[in-house]
């Protein structure tokens, strides 16, 4: 995917009905913020139920479906930033102390679709580097488990050290994308931009980063030894709503407010 490409659709997009805000540099903030990334996603989630409920009941709905058919899950991931560029335009209208209507975030939403499918399909790729190499960390526990022995490490294919371009991958993925349907929607970036900024921004927090990211691969370790009726109706919703919960108040704290 070039950069030229990037460019054009960022040129071509039609013009937002929301103002842009300037483009941001992010900064870093204190890991102890993150309760209040939260509480401010809680109170927004209040305001507008239905939106929210919505929204998170879509994503849990895609985190169930890479569960049942996870050859398929890739084409759901593609609709992640469209549903997380739903909420942020939501919880920026209602910021500046107004709730948005339905036919404005989608007018929002769709005057940034191409961009927030190119955010999209470059997430997916990583994911997809992510997955391959999650399958040979699959082979290389297994290998372990059947010999009961921790020494078979250093007997497994490659070591554990075959695995690590596929973490790479997927802290990449979860950086790149984690605020770039933020500023695509709210700061009229363009794809590459926005994913440079990200990724920029969760290296400079890495320790909230961190934080994330083991809890990721914590909830994807324990969701399948779970049973189907905890996983659906307790374990999924929950493992999708918090990062919703947080995101706009971490966009704002890292990329808009300064104190």
């Amino acid at each position: 995917m070039s950069t030229e490409y990037l460019r054009l659709v960022h040129r071509n997009a039609r013009p937002s009905p929301l103002a842009a805000l300037p483009h941001p540099d992010g900064r870093m903030v204190r890991i102890a913020r993150i309760g209040g990334w939260l509480a401010h996603g809680w109170q927004a989630a209040c305001a507008q139920p239905l939106l929210w409920l919505s929204v998170m009941l879509l994503c849990a709905d895609i985190a169930t479906f890479a569960q049942l058919a996870p050859l398929l899950s890739p084409l759901a991931l593609l609709l992640v930033p469209y549903a997380v560029g739903i909420l942020i335009a939501a919880q920026h209208r209602a910021q500046s102390g107004r709730a948005a209507t339905f036919s404005e975030i989608k007018s929002i939403v769709l005057a940034r679709r191409d961009a927030l499918l190119v955010v999209a399909f470059a997430m997916l790729a990583y994911w997809a580097i992510a997955y391959v190499f999650a399958i040979g960390m699959r082979d290389i526990l297994q290998s372990i488990a059947a010999s009961n022995d921790v020494r078979a490490f250093a007997h497994a294919p490659h070591g554990m050290t075959g695995i690590a371009p596929g973490v790479l991958a997927l802290i990449i993925a979860l950086a790149a994308s984690g605020f770039a349907p933020a500023l695509v929607v709210l700061h009229d970036a363009s794809p590459l931009e926005a994913m440079a900024a990200s990724l920029k921004a969760a290296a400079l927090n890495w320790r909230i980063a961190l934080v994330c990211v083991l809890a990721f691969v914590c909830a994807a370790a324990l969701l399948p030894a779970m049973s189907a009726m905890l996983r659906a109706l307790v374990a999924t919703p929950l493992v999708t709503a918090l990062p919703l919960l947080a995101i706009y108040g971490s966009y704002r704290d890292i990329f808009v407010e300064r104190r």
